[in-house]
C-alpha cells in the first residue's frame, strides 16, 4: 500500500509517481491511496481513472479510523489479486501443460499447475496463515508412484518413490483414494 501526496517537490510530483508505478513499473497489484490538501489541482474523479489510483483522501478529512479502514481495505484488496493472479498463473500452467501433452516434460508441468489449483482451493497458499503444508503430485510407474512434482518438504524429492518418501498409511491411502476412484481426507492428508 501505499500513501502517496500529489504535491511533493512539485505540484503534481505525485501523480509522475503513480504514472511511473503503473505505465513503467507495470505493477497493478500495489494499491495506491492518493492523499490531496488541494482537491481542486487534482480533481478526483479524473485523477482516479487517469493514473488507477484505488482511493482518494483529502488530508483534512483524514482521520486516524478513516486512515486504517483504508489501509486494511487496501491489505485485503492486495491479498486477493495476489491469490487471483497466482491462480491465473497456476491455470496457464494447466492449460500450457494441455496443450503439449504429447511432450516428454508437459505430464509433470501439468501435474505442479495442477498441484497450485488445489493448494489454492484448499487455502494453503504461500500467503496464507495455515499451518505449513507440503504435497506433491505422482505417477504410477510399474508398482511403485513417483513424484513429478513438489511443494514444501517435497520439494527437493521429484522423482524419488513415494513408497521411499511417506509412510506406509499414506501409501495405503494413496492406493485407497486410486482403487475407490475418490478423494479423501484423512489424519491431516488430502488425497485425490
Amino acid at each position: 500500500v501505499i500513501l502517496l501526496d500529489v504535491v511533493m517537490e512539485t505540484e503534481h510530483s505525485g501523480l509522475e509517481v503513480a504514472r511511473f508505478i503503473r505505465s513503467e513499473l507495470d505493477n497493478k497489484f500495489v494499491r495506491v491511496i492518493l492523499r490531496t490538501g488541494h482537491p481542486g489541482q487534482a480533481p478526483e474523479m479524473d485523477v482516479i481513472l487517469k493514473y488507477d489510483i484505488n482511493d482518494y483522501k483529502e488530508k483534512g478529512d483524514l482521520t486516524y479510523q478513516k486512515l486504517c479502514t483504508a489501509i486494511i481495505a487496501s491489505l485485503r484488496s492486495y491479498k486477493d489479486l495476489r491469490i487471483i493472479e497466482k491462480n491465473r498463473l497456476g491455470l496457464k500452467q494447466i492449460i500450457d501443460a494441455s496443450s503439449n501433452l504429447f511432450q516428454i516434460h508437459a505430464p509433470n508441468k501439468l501435474s505442479a499447475g495442477v498441484l497450485d489449483q488445489i493448494t489454492s482451493l484448499l487455502m494453503l497458499d504461500d500467503q496464507s496463515l495455515s499451518v505449513p503444508h507440503s504435497g506433491f503430485t505422482a505417477v504410477k510407474q510399474d508398482r511403485d508412484y513417483v513424484i513429478v512434482a513438489a511443494k514444501g518438504r517435497f520439494n527437493s524429492l521429484i522423482y524419488m518413490p513415494v513408497q521411499q518418501v511417506v509412510s506406509g498409511e499414506i501409501v495405503q491411502y494413496i492406493d485407497k483414494a486410486v482403487s475407490t476412484g475418490k478423494s479423501l481426507y484423512q489424519d491431516g492428508c488430502f488425497i485425490g
